[in-house]
């Protein structure tokens, strides 16, 4: 989640907390408040979807690697094969050399099915040159799987950029709803300063963590500066 945007929801959850410890009596306040109480209670699903999809793609990822690790082994144990059988069937010379095992995915899978396609059609000198009675089977077994990963991945990411998406239009409705409840609050506790006080600490939010080399840490952002955002 963007780090702006997680703190714009933070601070929605405080300014809600703050609204609940202290009620107002007015209807549209209240409505207001409920409001925002969906607004927070949304984003907290949301993340949850978010973090599930970035999970999900991770493990995707994660498992395709996997996956074309097990395919290249079995194309290099092709490619030793016919070396072998272009002694009996020299049409078979330089047609099964692997793919590179740091090339693009789309590059090497594609290659895959070229290789699989082409020992399919020899399968005959390959086998008699030891290529196994599984071989092709469990290949395309894998491909499949290749796929499958990959579009599962694809399903995980398309998930977490919408909840990153949602998110951000949730943290605008927030901030938008958190400004109507400063105007009422302010008049509200005119003449409370210590829950003036209160409202403004719930309502605030920092500015980027100073990194290594910045001159120390950025001061809370005003009101104005969170208005602005």
């Amino acid at each position: 989640m963007d780090a702006m945007i997680r703190r714009k929801l933070s601070m929605a959850t405080k300014a809600l907390a703050f609204e609940r410890q202290h009620p107002a009596e007015d209807p549209s306040q209240l409505g207001v408040t409920e409001r925002l109480a969906r607004v927070v209670e949304r984003s907290n699903e949301v993340i949850r979807e978010e973090r599930r999809g970035i999970r999900d793609e991770r493990a995707a990822r994660d498992r395709r690697r996997e996956i074309r690790r097990g395919i290249r082994a079995r194309l290099l144990h092709l490619a030793r094969v016919a070396e072998v059988a272009v002694r009996s069937a020299p049409d078979l010379a330089m047609r099964f050399e692997p793919p590179a095992h740091n090339g693009p995915n789309k590059t090497f899978i594609e290659m895959a099915r070229t290789l699989l396609e082409d020992a399919t059609t020899a399968q005959e000198p390959l086998l008699a040159a030891g290529l196994g009675g599984d071989f092709l089977a469990a290949v395309a077994v894998e491909v499949a799987a290749f796929d499958a990963a990959g579009t599962e991945g694809d399903v995980a990411r398309g998930e977490h950029i919408r909840a990153r998406a949602e998110l951000a239009a949730l943290a605008g409705e927030a901030i938008d709803l958190l400004q109507v409840l400063d105007g009422l609050n302010r008049v509200r506790f005119a003449d409370v300063p210590g829950l003036q006080r209160e409202r403004e600490s719930a309502r605030n939010i920092f500015g980027p963590v100073a990194r290594m080399g910045d001159e120390g840490p950025a001061a809370p952002a005003t009101d104005a500066a969170v208005d602005a955002a």
